[in-house]
């Protein structure tokens, strides 16, 4: 098909993608902003039926057919195409150890991490399958953050396996339901292209967002170092070399800091902030800190934003002032109202909110980076089908700051088992963090 005649839309970028498209053309091999979810399934798999719905799931979803432009105009912009093919391995490992197949991944994830991705040709993914034992395959999905969210990537997910279901099952198409067609599968929404979002963005006010932020980071204007050593983050700085390091609270730890928040009317995200301000602080011996966290940036004004497909997060400041006489709950309570009335303009791009700052130009507002992922990709992605279970999910991604913690909170149910906004099940699904 002529290039010209396969083109769909074309609209421009949001704040947080430009963001990502600089990183990326400042480092195209750095292998930031290049997620990748490994999921570990078991049972009887059909290769060619999981091929067939990735590729009906790019076929439904135009960000997945996007790809981006920089080149001939003042502005980045965004192209939709009609058609797109989707990149797909499928490897035998099982002759191999487990001990070598372990190898292999590892070194195939490095790899395809650092791969570039040519931005101007979608899907801007890749998926590998792997089989590794008689029921046991590796999927390996890596994907240009410019494109997805974690929890669009949630989404995602629930959508290719319906499918994979309904092709093996033999069944109706979910992706082509009624709301009111009788079927064994749960039916899925018509998609709201990621345009939308976009033509609500350029509607937002940005001189009240300017008057808030000035008004949140007034009288700040030193960043908070870290006490570890690493050079300071920039816009031209990407870490050369980076580390990982993984703890697990326990089931009982995890209840207990629920409980906690929920006894006092607080989110779990307040706790990790205030956390984080309070080291943070004790380790830079300031009362005043600022680091970056990400909003879901999923506006409620559009319908069924929960369930939309696309980049919708942002990084903004977070503020916490600890006062020497400050009593815990009073605290993080008034840190909570903090970060609800900053929700309200969580659509300001960053660098504009580093020009309203009292920080001279260039310099970035934080070195630091909270993540809180509380998104659906767990066992009950496969739940009642079939014998095809999911016995791990692994994610891996980094990001240009020198320090990102990752917080990640277990999710039971797919985003749709909830019927209110918000819900009641305890996941605050429709407000996703990432």
């Amino acid at each position: 098909m002529d290039k010209r005649k396969n083109i769909e839309n074309i609209y421009p970028l949001s704040a947080m993608q430009q963001g990502i498209l600089f990183h990326r053309l400042l480092a195209p091999e750095s292998g930031v902003y290049v997620p990748q979810i490994v999921l570990t399934l078991t049972g009887a798999l059909d290769a060619a039926a999981l091929h067939r719905a990735w590729q009906q799931a790019v076929t439904h979803h135009d960000v997945l057919r996007t790809g981006f432009y920089w080149e001939q105009r003042d502005d980045p912009f965004q192209v939709v195409y009609r058609q797109v093919e989707l990149p797909w391995v499928h490897q035998d490992w099982r002759s191999q150890s487990p001990e070598l197949q372990a190898t292999r991944l590892q070194v195939f994830l490095d790899c395809n991490q650092t791969q570039p991705f040519d931005l101007h040709t979608p899907p801007l993914m890749r998926l590998a399958l792997m089989q590794v034992g008689d029921r046991t395959h590796h999927l390996i999905w890596a994907y240009r953050h410019l494109i997805l969210d974690g929890w669009s990537a949630a989404n995602l997910l629930q959508t290719v396996f319906s499918q994979y279901f309904a092709i093996t099952q033999s069944v109706e198409s979910p992706l082509s339901f009624s709301p009111t067609s009788p079927s064994p599968h749960l039916p899925l929404p018509t998609p709201t292209p990621y345009a939308h979002y976009l033509t609500w963005l350029q509607a937002q006010d940005p001189a009240a967002a300017q008057t808030f932020w000035q008004s949140y980071l007034q009288g700040f204007s030193d960043p908070t170092p870290l006490p570890i050593g690493t050079p300071p983050a920039s816009s031209h700085n990407i870490p050369a070399a980076s580390t990982e390091q993984q703890h697990l609270l326990s089931p009982e730890q995890t209840a207990q800091l629920k409980n906690f928040a929920q006894a006092h009317q607080l989110t779990l995200n307040t706790l990790i902030q205030g956390a984080l301000g309070l080291l943070l602080s004790r380790y830079c011996d300031r009362d005043d800190v600022v680091f970056g966290a990400t909003g879901a940036g999923r506006p409620p004004s559009i319908p069924s934003a929960a369930a939309m497909v696309g980049l919708f997060i942002n990084t903004l400041p977070v503020r916490v002032q600890v006062p020497a006489a400050a009593e815990v709950i009073p605290w993080l309570q008034q840190l909570q109202r903090n970060r609800a009335s900053a929700s309200t303009y969580e659509y300001s791009a960053l660098v504009d909110i580093q020009t309203w700052s009292e920080l001279p130009p260039g310099q970035a507002l934080f070195d630091c980076l909270l993540v809180l992922e509380n998104y659906p990709v767990n066992a009950a992605l496969l739940a009642g089908q079939s014998d095809l279970a999911l016995e791990d999910v692994r994610f891996i991604e980094w990001t240009h700051f020198p320090l990102t913690l990752l917080v990640s909170t277990p999710v039971l149910q797919p985003w749709w088992a909830c019927s209110s906004i918000p819900c009641q099940c305890g996941c605050k699904c429709p407000q996703p963090l990432r």
